[in-house]
């Protein structure tokens, strides 16, 4: 009897990534099982050995012993029963049976991972479960990718950051002047194969050489244990650096220093181990010559897998790549995309919110406009003639449309004078009922700075029942011989 485990795919498999596979058992004969499952689970462990101290009550006094520091962790864990069921009896065989089996990984995985102090490890396992026997089973390990996207970060961590620090140097007891370190980077969040890149401004007004100038991209990973109680150990990795000539006493220097990170280093995911921590530390250091303490500076970095979408598309502008598709947003809360525009209808706010269009209607007039309204002026909505701006039946206050109706008139009607009233209530007009009658107007039908001087005559003549006398002129001057005469 035998059970073999075989995987569609070899790997690595992703957080949320689905494995697939098949679980094939033989029997030779017919044999009484429980049931057949598949598993999958995902352990972290740390150990290293120490001592600890105790007290010998046999011998009365304190004593050290070696002990083993250990640590244990379940990140996850999955069965599947194929066949059977976890309870009940069953008999199966002979021949040659083939259990396929998928699942999905869940998301936020710690990436698999193992050092001298410990592993985070996956591990798929295939069970014949016999009743009151020894089970038969076949366990293989997968590797686990669990990616760090830069999108997740804040936009703080693509931000330049700056550090400083200066140092007196002093000899016995005089001062003999200060050394000061000035450092700038670019931002704080990294991928592999990108570069860091650092400003140092170095000045130097002591009498002491700075020897060199050092930067380092370091990574630390801190291990733990629990049993028999907590303890930590950090490991120390140097995945790039890179030394520079220093500046003699009372002189400066300006360095433009950048730190390639190797495409091929192994960056873990250990967000949701509690056995392991990883961090990252870009480290400046300046030699001083003599008993002197050198001068050291440091910035916490990250690093991950996927580069964030800002620094992709500046990547592009500064070296003049057009992208031939466009870039995906990272997912909205509540997962999943926004969904294109599709020519349709777009979805606007609904009427009456903030920003939203007018209600919908239609652009144009439904009916073509008249085009012999008008007959004096060109066709269109807008006549050439002009309105009178205080048209008869309006209040006398407000010019109005032609053909428009005055609008009733909030202000107090005026009164005639005694035993006179207003034709029009609905406000002033030309017209006046007057007792006993309509007196006679004279008939002037246009202006008399429009009229000939023949008709103006006329006009007053009619009116004034007789013709006109000449108009009186001045006397003309008087001659020379009157004034002789008056002298």
């Amino acid at each position: 009897m035998a059970c073999q485990i075989v995987v569609d795919t070899p790997g690595p498999y992703y957080s949320g990534s689905p494995i697939q596979g098949n679980l094939i058992c033989t029997f030779n004969d017919s044999k009484k099982i429980r049931g057949i499952k598949i598993r999958a689970y995902g352990d972290e462990h740390t150990e290293w050995w120490g001592t600890e101290s105790y007290y010998n009550h046999v011998e009365k006094r304190h004593e050290t012993r070696s002990v083993t520091y250990t640590g244990d962790n379940n990140l996850y864990s999955m069965e599947i029963m194929l066949f059977g069921s976890q309870n009940g009896n069953t008999h199966i065989g002979p021949g040659r049976f083939t259990y396929p089996f998928s699942f999905h990984l869940p998301p936020n995985l710690p990436s698999t991972f193992e050092n001298s102090n410990g592993y985070i490890r996956y591990t798929l396992k295939g069970i014949v479960d016999v009743p009151w026997g020894t089970d038969y089973e076949d366990k293989i390990h997968f590797v686990l990718a669990s990616l760090i996207d830069l999108n997740n970060f804040p936009l703080e961590s693509f931000q330049p950051v700056s550090r400083s620090d200066e140092k007196t140097i002093c000899c016995w007891c005089c001062a003999g002047g200060e050394i000061t370190v000035n450092i700038n980077v670019n931002k704080t969040a990294f991928v592999p194969n990108e570069s860091v890149k650092l400003y140092v401004a170095l000045t130097n007004m002591s009498n002491s050489n700075v020897e060199g100038l050092q930067a380092r991209l370091v990574q630390y990973i801190k291990s733990s244990v629990y049993s028999p109680s907590h303890e930590t150990k950090t490991d120390e990795n140097t995945l790039v650096e890179d030394t520079w000539s220093g500046v003699g006493a009372h002189g400066e220097n300006n360095y433009d220093i950048q730190l390639p990170i190797p495409s091929d280093i192994f960056v873990p995911n250990l967000d949701r181990s509690t056995l392991f921590e990883v961090s990252y530390d870009i480290e400046i250091t300046a030699a001083i010559s003599g008993c002197h303490s050198d001068i050291d500076l440091s910035f916490s970095v990250n690093l991950g897998h996927i580069q964030h979408q800002s620094q992709v598309v500046g990547n592009l502008a500064s070296t003049g790549i057009i992208p031939t598709s466009p870039f995906v947003p990272p997912p909205m809360e509540g997962g999943g995309y926004p969904q294109p525009y599709n020519g349709g209808n777009y979805p606007y706010p609904p009427v009456g919110q903030p920003n939203a269009p007018p209600p919908e209607g239609p652009p144009y007039p439904s009916q073509p406009v008249p085009t012999n309204s008008y007959p004096s002026g060109p066709p269109g909505p807008y006549p050439s003639v002009q309105p009178s701006p205080y048209p008869s039946g309006g209040n006398g206050f407000m010019p109005m449309a032609p053909g428009a109706s005055a609008p009733p008139s909030s202000i107090p009607q005026p009164t005639g004078p005694a035993g006179y009233t207003f034709a029009n209530p609905g406000g002033p007009s030309d017209k006046v009922t007057y007792p006993g009658g309509q007196p006679s107007a004279p008939n002037v039908a246009a202006p008399y700075s429009s009229m000939s001087p023949q008709a103006l005559s006329k006009e007053m003549e009619a009116s004034q029942g007789g013709k006109p006398s000449a108009p009186q002129s001045e006397p003309p001057p008087p001659s020379y011989e009157d004034v002789l005469k008056k002298m």
